[in-house]
């Protein structure tokens, strides 16, 4: 909740139960499972943690808002891709799409024309181009 915008508050999970026993069991259950990392779903503070603050980061709303964009121009039912991973990059391609997920600066092969990017990726691919870590979508 709220990674279009880039919240920081976590999304915990949070309860509202009447029932004493329902509640007991849940306690017991989650401590069980979480051990030191337990928070008491019931407690009216988990709910107030979790509340979107709303303070938006501007960069990440912009994108996510490209990327709905791109998605709505582009409908292409095709389930046909190509993945192909090389060191700490994905590129995935679908007709005249190209996305490249880059964990590390990496150089790709090709010639597109960028859509969007998280970060400075190239206008323009060309031959063998380095590219930034992050994520960029092309287009031929």
């Amino acid at each position: 909740m709220g990674e279009e915008y880039g919240e920081e508050n976590p999304f915990l999970f949070f309860t509202d139960f009447s029932d004493p026993e329902v509640v007991k069991n849940l306690r017991e259950g989650r401590k069980r499972e979480f051990g030191e990392h337990y928070y008491d779903p019931q407690d009216y503070s988990t709910f107030q943690r979790s509340k979107l603050s709303w303070k938006v980061n501007k960069d990440i709303l912009e994108f996510y808002k490209g990327l709905i964009a791109i998605k709505k121009k582009m409908v292409d039912h095709s389930r046909e891709i190509e993945v192909e991973t090389k060191d700490s990059t994905v590129l995935v391609k679908r007709r005249d799409l190209l996305v490249i997920a880059s964990f590390t600066d990496s150089e790709v092969e090709g010639t597109w024309k960028l859509l969007i990017a998280s970060s400075k990726f190239p206008e323009r691919l060309t031959g063998k181009v380095k590219v930034p870590r992050g994520a960029g979508i092309y287009t031929r």
